[in-house]
C-alpha cells in the first residue's frame, strides 16, 4: 500500500514552530471518534486518516464475510449502507471538525 504524507502531522509541527494553540475539536466530532476507539488526541487530518483507515478495514472484512457466503449477495448492499451510517464524519469536510 503506498504512503501517504501525514499532513495532519505537518499542521502539529507548524503549531509548534510558530506557537499557535491547537484546534479544538467540536464536541460531537469528539463524541464520534471515542465511539470508534480513535483518541482526540491529533490534528484533525491525522485523525481523519486514522478514521478512514478504520473504515476501510471494516469495509474489507464486510466484502470477505460476503465472499466467504456469511452474508447473501442480496443482502450485501444493505449491509455496506449500515457500514457507511456508522461513519458520518467521513461525509464532512475536516475543515469542520473544529471550533
Amino acid at each position: 500500500m503506498e504512503s501517504r504524507p501525514n499532513r495532519g502531522s505537518f499542521v502539529s509541527q507548524l503549531c509548534n514552530v510558530f506557537g499557535l494553540l491547537p484546534l479544538s475539536l467540536r464536541a460531537s466530532v469528539a463524541e464520534q471518534l471515542r465511539g470508534h476507539g480513535i483518541g482526540t488526541e491529533g490534528a484533525p487530518g491525522e485523525l481523519r486518516e486514522r478514521l478512514n483507515d478504520l473504515y476501510l478495514e471494516e469495509v474489507r472484512r464486510l466484502r470477505d464475510r460476503q465472499r466467504s457466503g456469511e452474508i447473501p449477495l442480496a443482502e450485501y448492499a444493505s449491509h455496506v449502507d449500515a457500514l457507511k451510517r456508522r461513519y458520518p464524519l467521513l461525509g464532512l469536510p475536516v475543515e469542520m471538525w473544529t471550533e
